[in-house]
């Protein structure tokens, strides 16, 4: 009966039951879903930056800053604007214009970061290689070597990274002073970045290194650091590596570029510590010594058979070829050369704190040029050596025994040059056995390491010269086999002491063929700078004529020759008396001696 009763009121009021309530339920749902989706595409990217700066902000240690995100859901794609990760100075160590990555769905609610592509526009990135060995961003890489960076650093993988319109400096802070590298427009693609399992990653970049091209392949990885690349460089300017070659040579190199392959392996990579591994070539070559004064140029220098190893500080080469190099000798009033700035900084070998180890197996030179300036003289002597062609072997500054020499070339245009034998300028103690010969060359050249003539100038004549040389515990043992041609004496020197009438003598022993031949030996102390190299040839010589002319038999073949009949065979056209002549005449000798002492 209430039901009823319930009926009739309803058909009283005459309002019929709504159908469109379920209806609404449904829409205030979908409103309800859509105020959700709504503040989700709203509060997602939000999420994903504070997500993304807390992560590299914990990851790295650092301040980290991003501009902007923008996400877009159906491809997992997020677009980062104005990253920045700051440094310890004001400049960052990572920044970049904007960054594009695919990140795995699973990052949202799992810990840690898995980015399927991560892609860089315009990044400037500097990597600096601290004095401890380490690196700035190791903890960004996997972690700086204990248990708490390395659980950080495994929040982060990336299967695939790439840039584009990079600009990389990489800062060696473990030289004094420090050393920055810089690539410009760099490209580059890498995989397999994931902490967990401390694997290099595989890379492929280029680029400009001082405007010229930079290739780098290989694997490359920050925690632990490793590197096992593959470098190329066309015609690098040798001024951008001016801080690492002040560690190869005191010379300083102001032109010249560098084309090379060059096979880096360094940390985990090496047993050796940091191994360089090249061959290439040097164009346009020109140093000059500490001071600034000019000591080489070359067209080419070709290397082959570059290997540097840091454990042991040691550096060999298998070839160095030198193509139309011209050599600045210069020799001071101390008898010191310029040639030791060629040498590293500390020479004393390998691997013993004693600085650089350098082995060179084969040194080359091809149409060669030497200019001598000697400036120990009173009258400085400048010579000129040309057309120069030979090997020098087995060069070395740890092991002795070496640096055997075949040189051969001409002394001032037209005469003919050959030296052989060993001698090592790398070892400390100055050793060797060499042999010199020259043909032909002008006295007046010449003259001033004889600076006088038995108390006259020189004023013409030519010189054949045979020496052999022994360097030992720092003094220089010659054996000098001296030929004089037609040789020709001038004014008395002012203040020498003449006791000999040598224009006499000098007639006497040429004979009709012009020659003189002398035996003159030597030995002077090379670590004298006090030592009168002029004054002690000069005597020598004076000693070797007085043996001469002191000798009856010897100074009767030289008159012999001048008193040979015309038709009859000349006792030695060089000055040497035949066997005839010596046996003729030998009752004479000692008139012949006083009348060359006397000059009657």
């Amino acid at each position: 009966m209430a039901e009823d009763d319930a009926a009739q009121a309803g058909a009283r009021t005459g309002k019929p039951r709504s159908p469109r309530r379920p209806w609404t339920i449904t829409l205030v749902l979908l409103a309800v879903v859509a105020v959700l989706l709504a503040a989700g595409w709203w509060a997602l990217p939000r999420l994903i930056e504070s997500r993304l700066v807390a992560a590299l902000s914990a990851t790295t240690g650092r301040e980290v800053t991003i501009e902007s995100v923008e996400v877009t859901p159906w491809q997992a794609r997020v677009r980062l604007e104005g990253l920045r990760i700051a440094g310890d100075d004001d400049q960052p160590v990572l920044a970049s214009r904007a960054v594009t990555a695919r990140i795995a769905w699973a990052s949202l609610w799992h810990d840690g970061w898995h980015i399927e592509r991560l892609h860089f526009i315009a990044p400037r990135l500097r990597l600096i290689w601290r004095t401890d060995g380490g690196w700035n961003l190791a903890r960004l890489f996997g972690g700086g070597g204990n248990g708490a960076d390395d659980r950080q650093g495994s929040g982060l993988r990336i299967d695939r990274v790439s840039a584009e319109r990079g600009h990389f400096d990489w800062i060696n802070r473990r030289l004094d002073p420090l050393v920055t590298l810089s690539l410009d427009r760099v490209s580059l693609t890498a995989s397999g970045f994931d902490p967990r399992n401390k694997t290099p990653m595989d890379l492929d970049a280029k680029a400009r290194w001082a405007g010229q091209p930079f290739t780098a392949r290989g694997k490359l990885g920050f925690a632990p650091w490793q590197a096992d690349l593959e470098l190329g460089v066309e015609a690098l300017p040798l001024s951008v590596l001016h801080g690492y070659l002040a560690y190869l040579t005191r010379a300083d190199i102001r032109q010249g570029t560098l084309s090379s392959q060059v096979q880096l392996q360094a940390g985990a990579a090496s047993r050796h510590g940091t191994t360089l591994s090249a061959q290439g070539s040097l164009a346009d070559l020109d140093a000059a010594t500490p001071g600034g004064q000019p000591l080489g140029r070359a067209a080419r220098v070709r290397l082959k058979g570059l290997r540097f190893t840091s454990s042991d500080q040691r550096l060999a080469i298998a070839s160095i070829a030198l193509e139309r190099p011209r050599l600045q000798v210069t020799v001071d009033e101390s008898l010191s050369t310029n040639l030791s700035s060629w040498l590293p900084p500390d020479t004393g070998g390998g691997g013993n704190g004693d600085g650089l180890g350098v082995v060179i197996a084969r040194l080359s030179v091809s149409r060669g040029e030497v200019a001598l300036d000697d400036r120990h003289l009173a009258q400085a002597v400048t010579l000129d050596l040309e057309a120069l062609e030979g090997d020098w072997k087995d060069l070395s500054n740890v092991a002795d025994g070496g640096g055997a020499l075949a040189l051969q070339g001409r002394v001032d245009a037209d005469s003919p040059l050959r030296i052989d034998g060993t001698f090592d300028p790398l070892v400390k103690r100055m050793q060797g056995d060499m042999h010199l010969h020259v043909e032909n060359l002008a006295l007046t050249t010449f003259a001033p390491y004889i600076r006088h003539f038995g108390g006259y100038h020189i004023e013409q004549g030519r010189l054949t010269l045979d020496v052999d040389y022994r360097l030992e515990s720092g003094r220089l043992h010659a054996e000098n086999h001296v030929v004089l041609h037609r040789l020709e004496l001038g004014q008395p020197v002012p203040g020498a002491t003449i006791d000999l009438p040598m224009k006499t003598i000098v007639g006497l022993l040429q004979g009709g063929g012009g020659v003189i031949r002398l035996d003159v030996p030597l030995t002077l102390p090379l670590d004298d700078p006090s030592l009168d190299v002029g004054g002690v040839v000069g005597q020598a010589i004076r000693e070797a004529l007085e043996n001469l002319i002191t000798s009856p038999v010897e100074t009767l073949s030289e008159m012999s020759v001048g008193n040979a009949e015309p038709g009859g065979e000349p006792a030695g056209h060089d000055g040497q008396a035949s066997r005839q002549g010596r046996e003729s005449e030998d009752a004479d000798g000692p008139a012949l001696y006083e009348r060359a002492r006397t000059g009657e």
